[in-house]
């Protein structure tokens, strides 16, 4: 055990005590031994060391620690006191059906086991109650094109029974597709009809318009051959038919042809050649039983106006009967005139009397008023009114001899018309309205031909030309010579 600091300072100072004393002692001796002195004898005082009782150290009783664990003590939770919600439940309203339209049509149900059946109900949705059902193999079903949308379901309201409806899910319905029933008639052969010009009729590899379509017949093809062959298909009937000359077979609806029969000879028509649209240029029409055809220009193409004016067995004219430039239609009939002055269907503006039933009619403007009137070629005399009304000629004269076919035209580019008469193909023209030899003797046409007389290219000067059927040959020049222009019209315009 290590001595304590006290014991350690007094051991320290009696340490020092005793080295004083003996130095005090030497000190003595020396002087003594010099002053020939025996130096007292000096005891030195017994000091008693100090008992030093080491310290008793109790070595500290280390007792282990008792460890007291914290008494823990659980917390007090106190729940907070929850006052559950009042929860209002929400007022839910029943979903409202979207209303809408579509086509009406036929239907047929689907997705139905054998022997099942598809509700009809009295309102879209499935909360209406049911009124009918409608079996798995119903077809033919009609809907009134009313529908409604609930709960993104389509329904779609038929009728179930006669007036009466209601309502199925579009889910169990399909279109309905037309069965076919087919028959047997006679064969025979059809003619298109109903079918509008450029258009085609369509025949198809089955009947019905969900076969393809395999050919399509022109709108004016005629002697279609049909095998006898027929099909009902809903309201239609579909006619199986020969498509070309292979024999191969395609079906058509019954309703675009109607029974072929033989083409007749086309009917006989009149060329009348005028300034239909006041361009200076004259060009063709064909009247055929009151019904005129008329070209606004010299082609070969279908007539650019149709109307009717006239009746069956009258002698078509035209003339610039009102003297505003164009030519209009009139007829001459039994000695009777019946002028129109507009290009169009209707009735005569003008009736006059003037010449006799067989007499020739002849048109032009006598005077150079700008204006035609009538005049008639009666055995070789012309007889000529300047006035569109009844009354007597106001000139007369001869020309020609009574076979001759008359024509008029200004020859001279004088603005005023003239006889003229054609005899086989020479053509003897004069360039007065009076008694005399031909001033103009030329030769064009064919003798079978029609003769006719005008300005064909707008220079002012009427010339000739001839129609052979339904051929136009036109001549830019009052002289001998072939044709400048030549087209065919329609035989059926």
């Amino acid at each position: 055990m290590r001595p304590s600091r006290t014991q350690l300072v007094a051991s320290a100072l009696l340490v020092l005590l005793i080295a004083v004393a003996s130095a005090g002692a030497v000190v003595l001796s020396e002087s003594t031994a010099r002053a020939g002195r025996r130096p007292p004898v000096v005891t030195p005082p017994v000091v008693d060391p100090p008992t030093t009782n080491p310290p008793t150290t109790t070595p500290p009783t280390t007792a282990p620690p008792v460890t007291t664990p914290p008494t823990t003590i659980p917390p007090v939770t106190t729940p907070p006191t929850t006052t559950p919600p009042t929860t209002v439940p929400p007022t839910t309203l029943p979903p409202t059906p979207v209303f809408g339209t579509e086509t009406p049509g036929r239907w047929q149900v689907k997705g139905i086991a054998s022997g099942g059946a598809v509700n009809v109900r009295s309102a879209p949705g499935t909360t209406s109650p049911a009124v009918a059902t409608l079996a798995h193999d119903a077809d033919g079903i009609r809907s009134t094109g009313k529908v409604a949308t609930l709960d993104a379901t389509l329904w779609r309201e038929v009728e179930y029974r006669s007036g009466r409806t209601g309502w199925v899910s579009a889910a169990f319905l399909e279109a309905h597709v037309e069965k076919p029933v087919f028959g047997t008639e006679p064969k025979g052969r059809w003619d298109v009809t109903g079918v509008d010009a450029g258009d085609k009729l369509n025949v198809r590899s089955g009947p019905g318009t969900s076969h393809k379509v395999v050919f399509g017949f022109g709108h004016d093809t005629n002697a279609i051959e049909s095998t006898g062959r027929n099909a009902k298909l809903g309201d239609a009937l579909w006619r199986q038919v020969q498509w070309n000359d292979t024999g191969e077979l395609g079906w058509v609806n019954a309703r675009f042809l109607k029974a072929h029969a033989a083409v007749p000879p086309p009917v006989p028509g009149t060329v009348v050649m005028g300034d239909w649209d006041g361009n200076g240029t004259e060009t063709a029409a064909v009247f055929r039983d009151g019904v005129w055809h008329v070209w606004l220009s010299h082609h070969s193409g279908p007539a650019d106006l149709t109307f009717e004016f006239g009746a069956a067995g009258d002698k078509p004219v035209a003339g610039d009967w009102d003297g505003n430039g164009t030519d209009t239609p009139g007829v001459f009939r039994g000695g009777s005139w019946h002028l129109r002055n507009a290009n169009s269907s209707g009735g005569a503006d003008l009736v006059f009397s003037f010449g006799d039933p067989g007499d020739k009619p002849v048109v032009g403007d006598w005077d150079g008023n700008g204006t035609d009137t009538p005049g008639v070629f009666r055995g070789g005399t012309w007889l000529l009114r300047n006035a569109n009304s009844s009354g007597s000629a106001d000139v007369v004269f001869a020309y020609g001899d009574p076979g001759d076919k008359p024509v008029a035209g200004d020859w001279d580019g004088n603005r005023t018309d003239t006889p003229g008469v054609v005899r086989g193909q020479r053509w003897l023209l004069r360039n007065a309205n009076s008694e005399g030899a031909a001033d103009l003797d030329l030769s064009f046409g064919a003798p079978a031909g029609s003769p006719v007389a005008g300005d064909w290219d707008g220079d002012g000067d009427d010339t000739p030309g001839a129609v052979q059927g339904f051929t136009v040959h036109l001549r830019n020049s009052a002289s001998s010579g072939g044709t400048d222009l030549a087209y065919a019209l329609p035989e059926r315009p």
